[in-house]
């Protein structure tokens, strides 16, 4: 008799589970995982929830206490389901590579960095957070649930960050709360780029809604948080979110999304808040300056000149002391520049050509692998993700990036997350290899946690 692809996958998994419970020891081994894998899950939506967040409500010691333990507490756990299982390896993706030496390049630039005070604190602040969420993540969600439950943190981190944004924007109060910045304020481009990371994931409500009463209400939803992304008055965000936008609409309902997108556009700048109007009628004055970054380019490019193979050291403020050096003023005149408004000069500015290579090598090849698996896979949970995760990618970190610089900090925390939830949804899909391999076939079919 002969079994089909499914039943072989079945009883391939079922005598796994067999054999690894045939010992009384692996009972209790078992008991440990469950709750592991329950801790490094909590801990990691937790800091999602958390990490656009200073100060709200409790002390911003209290909240920076909280962040740490929810993403090093799970990083510790999953080292300690390691040593439970007594295996130590680690998922192998094709990016792997580019990612050791992007790596290896952003912790050499301490050597060389012109500010090597500032670079220690950035690899010791996001850098090495992005590196914990993306191995974490990777390595422990490894199924729809948690990369569904992964998402739905970030839309939920989305919409409370525009709560904020809004009753801040009624109070009229122009100064931070809770780490975010009243909506239509001079802090736009901090706001932008904190809701241009998580709003791709909102659109993941719609795919989850079933009945047309839903669909309905999630899409309102979902125009509510184009709003707010308008609310923050910064153009280049609102460019990645209507290409993100499009791009997951165009794989929904084409026509239902460019009417909705019109009709919103043209309520939003005829009926809408006079600052958003305001910003928009801006756009045509200030195109030949590109609002004043084109001095800034040009410094960069300068600058990029004088260090072109690995730059000049990586690190949140290290182009400040870049720009200093090179502009054509007097030191002391004219207006302090902390960063260079597009994410590739600011690649070649803090690791040089290698490091920008390196980079884009890991986010075209992530790109080239989620478009592949889009358009080879059957609908389903998996597809519906990997089309946000390519939609905010491309309008995020490519769209807006090319007016804005997100690549480090808090806000490049996003992309960090969605590489990773691509990489395991491809790994446990089989997207990554041609063949599939007999731990991805008992992964396909154990039964998920609750």
């Amino acid at each position: 008799m002969y079994l089909n692809g499914e039943d072989s996958f079945k009883s391939a998994s079922e005598r796994i589970q067999m054999d690894r419970l045939a010992k009384p020891s692996a009972v209790a081994e078992e008991g440990w995982i469950y709750w592991l894998d329950l801790f490094i899950e909590g801990g990691i939506l937790l800091f999602i929830l958390l990490f656009p967040v200073k100060t709200f409500i409790i002390p911003t010691s209290t909240i920076s206490i909280l962040k740490w333990m929810a993403l090093y507490i799970p990083l510790m756990l999953w080292l300690l389901k390691m040593l439970v299982r007594r295996d130590f390896s680690l998922i192998r993706t094709p990016i792997d590579r580019p990612l050791f030496l992007y790596a290896v390049v952003v912790v050499a630039s301490v050597l060389y960095s012109i500010d090597r005070m500032e670079t220690v604190s950035g690899i010791r602040g996001s850098f090495i957070k992005a590196a914990v969420l993306y191995l974490v993540i990777l390595n422990n969600f490894q199924t729809i649930q948690k990369t569904r439950r992964l998402a739905v943190a970030f839309a939920a981190s989305f919409l409370i960050t525009i709560g904020i944004g809004f009753y801040n924007y009624q109070l009229g109060e122009y100064n931070v709360a809770g780490g975010i910045t009243a909506f239509a304020n001079e802090h736009h481009n901090i706001m932008g780029k904190i809701l241009g990371g998580s709003f791709p994931f909102l659109l993941l409500t719609f795919s989850m809604a079933k009945k047309p009463i839903w669909k309905g209400m999630s899409f309102l939803l979902v125009i509510l948080g184009l709003f707010g992304i308008f609310m923050t008055l910064s153009r280049a965000t609102w460019a990645g979110a209507v290409v993100a936008f499009l791009i997951w609409g165009m794989h929904q309902n084409r026509k239902l999304t460019l009417s909705a997108l019109v009709l919103f556009l043209f309520s939003l700048f005829t009926f809408g808040p006079d600052p958003v109007a305001e910003r928009f009628a801006l756009i045509e004055d200030q195109m030949n300056s590109m609002s004043g970054r084109t001095p800034i380019w040009e410094v960069a490019v300068k600058q990029v000149k004088e260090r072109p193979l690995l730059g000049y050291g990586y690190g949140l403020n290290i182009f400040t002391k870049v720009y200093e050096e090179g502009r054509e003023d007097p030191p002391g005149e004219g207006p302090t520049v902390q960063h260079e408004h597009n994410l590739f000069l600011s690649l070649l500015i803090q690791t040089g050509l290698v490091g920008t290579l390196l980079f884009l090598w890991i986010f075209i090849g992530t790109l080239v692998l989620i478009i592949r698996a889009i358009y080879s896979m059957a609908a389903g949970w998996d597809r519906e993700i990997l089309i946000i995760l390519m939609s905010g990618m491309v309008g995020e970190y490519f769209v807006h990036a090319m007016l804005d610089r997100n690549n480090v900090g808090n806000w490049a925390l996003p992309l960090w997350v969605m590489i990773a939830i691509a990489m395991a949804i491809l790994y446990r899909t089989g997207g990554l290899t041609s063949k599939t391999s007999p731990s991805q076939v008992a992964l396909h079919n154990l039964p998920e946690m609750k």
